[in-house]
């Protein structure tokens, strides 16, 4: 049989409540009875009963992220998974359990998963892009909610990375690299109340507006995620561009999957990033640091991110009192190769 904490108790001369307060992380003892309790417990082999604990607590302990899933397109947010990493961290430091809720359960509404049909969770971390019908389903289930790397952005509970901070610092790079043009390559910059990541237009803004500045030109080439002849087709002429007084920089959204088919484009047509153009990201990725170290780019910890987003949970779910303000993080640029163009 598991042991009690009444055997618990015994075993470490304490009593019944010092044992229940210790093991729960509540109140305060002093060094040595910590030890002492959690070392009987490990000599006992006890395990914590989870539901005994949640009915005396009326907690779960359990939060739901909300993240997206797209079944025919695994790596579509390859991002999400650092930010998961830090939201579990978070939550793993405070004694809380991360549970995965799909996005597109979401969307299904209630009949679709048990987070809408019982009260399983103590509170909600949303990730990615969601649209207004998702927003409105998970304000209804009336639990504590944050929101990280979102559309959804008000003056509290929301959390994300300055996106048009990312563009002004990659377009800068490129400027004071000599470019004299800018050529944007990037999704199109729809409204994000469709559900499309804000991104899309937060880092064209910035990185727009700090060409304007400087009375660089500015050009945009608008394009899917993936290699297609028409990216080639409609790159070749900015790459093969052999007046040097145009001083063409590339601006990828980012180094995921632009960044790098520039790079492909380049290689295909014998041009060399840094010498016969130059090219910089607005993001970046482990491929990216990996197999284009050399690429200028702009650098974000979503691990952190995913950290800081639980822990303003955990403050709304135990401390609903205090003030929890919209935090905006900042990025870092690294310089490489690619954006300073030889004389």
């Amino acid at each position: 049989m598991p042991a009690t904490i009444k055997q618990i108790a015994k075993f470490a001369g304490v009593s019944l409540p010092t044992v229940s307060h210790v093991l729960n992380k509540r109140g305060q003892f002093t060094e040595q009875t910590k030890q002492k309790v959690f070392a009987a417990a490990r000599e006992l082999g006890y395990t914590p009963n989870g539901a005994a604990r949640a009915m005396r607590s009326q907690r779960t302990r359990q939060v739901g992220v909300v993240f997206l899933n797209e079944p025919s397109r695994v790596s579509a947010v390859p991002h999400t998974h650092f930010l998961i990493s830090g939201v579990n961290a978070g939550l793993e430091a405070a004694d809380y359990l991360l549970c995965l809720v799909r996005l597109s359960d979401v969307e299904a509404g209630a009949s679709a998963s048990r987070v809408f049909r019982e009260r399983l969770l103590d509170g909600v971390i949303v990730l990615n892009s969601v649209g207004p019908q998702v927003e409105s389903r998970i304000k209804k289930l009336g639990c504590p909610t944050v929101w990280a790397d979102t559309n959804h952005w008000h003056a509290s509970a929301c959390i994300r990375r300055d996106e048009r901070e990312a563009g002004a610092l990659a377009a800068n790079a490129l400027i004071a690299g000599g470019s004299k043009r800018i050529v944007w390559v990037g999704p199109s910059p729809v409204s994000t109340s469709e559900g499309d990541h804000f991104s899309f237009a937060e880092r064209r803004e910035g990185a727009k507006s700090a060409a304007m500045v400087a009375g660089v030109d500015w050009i945009e080439l608008l394009h899917a995620q993936y290699w297609t002849d028409a990216l080639h087709h409609d790159l070749k002429p900015f790459l093969s561009e052999r007046d040097p007084s145009r001083r063409t920089g590339i601006l990828a959204y980012d180094g995921i999957y632009r960044g790098p088919l520039v790079m492909t484009a380049a290689m295909l047509e014998r041009l060399v990033p840094g010498v016969d153009f130059a090219l910089a990201a607005c993001d970046e990725s482990p491929l990216t640091t990996d197999l284009f170290p050399m690429m200028t780019r702009v650098a974000f910890d979503r691990f952190a991110l995913g950290k800081r987003a639980a822990e303003m949970l955990i403050q709304r779910i135990e401390r609903p009192e205090e003030p929890c303000p919209s935090e905006l993080h900042h990025d870092r640029l690294v310089v490489g190769e690619t954006a300073t163009l030889l004389d």
